[in-house]
């Protein structure tokens, strides 16, 4: 069902975020932060931990790295117990959400009514493939040199090369609806995948194509988008394809064919 597509993405979304907070806590100083203030002394700041089962309090006001770094763990601290609060949430909401498709919708109505005509009672967005509806919906897009996306694909879209015009048009092949350059936020950092496609179990695969194979500075770029992914969990073993033109600038659209059939089918 549609809603519970999106919820299971929110919460992989949310999942990934808690372990990259986890980690990042992981790697913070021990203890708390306390913050004394007094109107003679001024602000202190002191280092909270516990040794041998007793509290110990340790003033870092000059070592400022420390202070800062404590700060930073209190922040995270609370992000994630709001994450994992989320992620429960949304959990039970999963559970607890009612199935809108119409045949479940009709169960409930009288025997008289249901003999009507079918067509009356499945006009709905219900009834439609869940990530066709995905893929329409209004996504934040790349901002990013609008007027390089010189290519149209046979629907109309805007794209960047030929290379991923002709992913476009397999996708469009095999009925397989997709979102184009997604704007996504990880980190400080602004970047778009060029695709990401909904399977029908409803995960979400994130399509990186990269086409400049000989330009040094193009390919130290993919480098560091690799890994700015890795950072959020998208790796190619889990949730990632990453595809290449040759040295000539060309795509293999029967490995394109192959990725389709055997991930996104």
């Amino acid at each position: 069902m549609y809603y519970t597509y999106k919820i299971m993405s929110m919460v992989t979304e949310l999942e990934t975020e808690l372990k990259n907070v986890t980690e990042e806590i992981a790697a913070c100083p021990r203890g708390s932060l306390m913050v004394s203030e007094e109107k003679t002394r001024g602000v202190r700041y002191f280092c909270v931990s516990t040794k041998n089962g007793k509290r110990v309090r340790k003033g870092i006001t000059s070592d400022r790295e420390t202070v800062e770094a404590l700060a930073r763990k209190a922040y995270l601290t609370e992000k994630k117990a709001i994450i994992e609060n989320n992620i429960r949430i949304l959990r039970e909401t999963m559970e607890e959400i009612g199935d809108l498709n119409s045949g479940n919708v009709l169960k409930s109505l009288s025997p008289s009514i249901r003999k009507l005509p079918q067509d009356l009672f499945r006009k709905t967005m219900d009834d439609q493939d869940p990530r066709a509806v995905w893929a329409s919906e209004t996504y934040p897009q790349s901002s990013y040199r609008p007027e390089a996306k010189v290519h149209l694909t046979s629907r109309g879209l805007a794209v960047r090369s030929k290379s991923e015009m002709l992913i476009a048009e397999r996708l469009y092949e095999y009925g397989i609806p997709f979102r184009y350059e997604p704007a996504m936020h990880i980190d400080r950092y602004e970047i778009s995948p060029d695709f990401t496609v909904m399977t029908p179990s409803g995960k979400v695969f994130y399509w990186e194509h990269c086409g400049m194979t000989g330009k040094r500075d193009y390919i130290e770029k993919h480098k560091w988008k690799m890994n700015l992914y890795e950072t959020r969990g998208i790796v190619p073993w889990k949730n990632l394809i990453v595809t290449y033109d040759d040295e000539n600038g060309y795509i293999n659209l029967a490995e394109i064919d192959s990725i389709i059939t055997n991930k996104l089918l």
